[in-house]
């Protein structure tokens, strides 16, 4: 029999991130700089990552722009105090920087599954 309900994230049922954010396996279009329309799996690494930690991930082990490559930054749809392009990033562009000057504390990407 299908269940059609969802369960809310919560620490007994859904994996966290060493800052308490919880982790996604999704298939949608929130990742990147902007609006995106492409539907891709994706890896959520979960909010409340510090700006400076995912610019220091995504330089070893991508290009090391929030906008484009395999590790992109996610705004996490449907979250109260989701992280925002402004806050950490320098831009909504494929060219911007991690906003590291902003000292942001809420901040999560996305790792594009092929």
């Amino acid at each position: 029999m299908f269940n059609s309900t969802v369960a809310s994230p919560a620490f007994d049922n859904t994996p966290t991130n060493a800052f308490g954010g919880y982790l996604q396996i999704v298939s949608d279009s929130v990742w990147g700089y902007g609006s995106n329309t492409a539907v891709r799996h994706n890896v959520k690494t979960g909010d409340l990552i510090p700006v400076a930690i995912l610019a220091e991930v995504d330089r070893k082990i991508d290009d090391g722009l929030p906008g484009s490559g395999r590790l992109q930054f996610s705004t996490y749809a449907g979250l109260a105090d989701a992280p925002t392009v402004s806050s950490c990033m320098t831009a909504a562009s494929p060219a911007a920087s991690w906003n590291i000057a902003s000292g942001e504390g809420n901040c999560g990407a996305a790792t594009l599954l092929y």
